[in-house]
């Protein structure tokens, strides 16, 4: 149902993957850990306004661009479904209920203990990582290309 992968016999190993497009992401941790990546998507105000607390949605609505705009949408989306994969509730979690805006995740005006930090590891992406640890974040990304060339294709 609800949860995070698991690696049978590494009790303590959190891992979280995700993939859009012609990307995919993972994350391992000796702490819950959450990892989202999509590709930047057009901003829909019917979603922000109703998975978006109404702070997030006037930062998104209030862009002077629409690549603005979407940029900040995709980031703020990609925060938030981070931080449901690291605490294993996934969309059972109303997206309204908490606020991304910091590096610390709030819910219901309290502090989670949970942080997040977004990476742009290409111009027409997003990753987010979230965890318990704010100190824990690599300064960037490790990008791995994993297209096949013809001859390893038979």
């Amino acid at each position: 149902k609800h949860g995070a992968p698991s690696l049978k016999g590494f009790d303590g190993v959190f891992i979280s993957i995700s993939h859009a497009g012609n990307y995919a992401a993972a994350a391992v941790s000796s702490l819950p850990v959450g990892v989202d990546i999509e590709t930047i998507r057009k901003c829909r105000p019917g979603i922000c306004k109703k998975c978006f607390t109404p702070e997030e949605a006037a930062l998104v609505l209030s862009q002077k661009t629409p690549e603005e705009t979407d940029s900040v949408f995709s980031k703020l989306w990609t925060r938030k479904e981070s931080y449901i994969k690291a605490i294993g509730k996934g969309l059972a979690q109303s997206l309204s209920e908490f606020s991304v805006l910091d590096d610390e995740i709030i819910k219901n005006g309290s502090r989670t203990g949970f942080f997040c930090k977004s990476y742009l590891p290409e111009t027409d992406c997003i990753l987010s990582v979230c965890t318990k640890d704010s100190g824990s974040f690599p300064q960037e990304i490790n990008r791995i290309d994993l297209s096949f060339s013809q001859q390893c294709v038979r």
